[in-house]
């Protein structure tokens, strides 16, 4: 008996699957292109997030990525961030999977999720080889990227801008516009 229930749940959930991704594949896209370093908003309501765009400031960022991260989340209580918020370094393999592509050149790469996959929330930074890079890369991140990798749920906002030698990519909820203007602030 308890074989069959197992089977049914596993035929259930192959069932939720394939229709969430029908679902997605089926949803259109809506962006909100004000500037090509600026923002893609998935949000109906789009007075939820900033379009903010960069301030000229064209220099290099200096520090290590993860301390730059920590300065992402500056104003945010720690109870308001995500649960099993942690940081990982990127390889070149892994990149498709947090930013849709793997067509970029970059030194390095960190990634701020949260350990349960169910909260759409993910920061990714990276540093280029080649600031000059920086428009193609933020036009390429936001042709590919899926704001509803989680499958289950989907990021209410999606922005990705340069700074530098630095791209950011927020794909967040209520934490983008902090996350955003905290971006904007780095000197």
């Amino acid at each position: 008996m308890s074989k069959k229930i197992l089977i049914g749940v596993v035929v259930v959930i192959v069932i939720a699957i394939i229709v969430a991704v029908a679902v997605m594949q089926n949803k259109p896209n809506k962006t909100d292109e004000t500037n090509n370093n600026e923002v893609v908003n998935n949000n109906v309501d789009s007075e939820n997030i900033t379009d903010g765009g960069n301030d000229g400031d064209t220099a290099n960022i200096d520090g290590t990525l993860e301390e730059i991260m920590d300065k992402l989340y500056v104003g945010i209580p720690e109870e308001e961030r995500p649960m099993m918020l942690e940081n990982k370094k990127v390889t070149k393999e892994e990149i498709q999977n947090y930013v849709g592509t793997s067509d970029i050149d970059f030194k390095e790469a960190l990634v701020s999720e949260p350990g349960i996959n169910v909260i759409p929330h993910s920061v990714v930074l990276l540093r280029l080889n080649d600031e000059k890079d920086a428009s193609n890369v933020v036009t390429k991140i936001k042709e590919n990227v899926n704001p509803r990798k989680w499958i289950c749920v989907e990021a209410e906002n999606v922005i990705v801008k340069s700074k530098g030698d630095l791209v950011v990519l927020i794909m967040a909820n209520d934490l983008a516009k902090t996350i955003d203007a905290n971006f904007e602030g780095l000197k």
